[in-house]
């Protein structure tokens, strides 16, 4: 994942892929933004989401209208 606010970088490993969004595991805990864009490494596809919930190191996003 990429933060915008402070152009980080942080390693996530993307579980349960929709339409609307995905299931993001990261192995630090950290407190997610409200929105940052999602690159995914292979494809290339780079997405703007919004954090919907987080719990301990699983963060639920769904991903911004527009952002393809």
């Amino acid at each position: 994942m990429y933060l915008r606010q402070g152009d980080a970088v942080i390693d996530c490993t993307v579980r349960n892929l929709s339409a609307s969004g995905a299931l993001l595991r990261v192995d630090i805990y950290f407190a997610a933004p409200d929105r940052f864009d999602l690159l995914v490494v292979g494809s290339g596809s780079k997405r703007a989401v919004e954090t919907k919930w987080q719990s301990g190191n699983d963060i639920g996003v769904q991903f911004l209208e527009g952002s393809e």
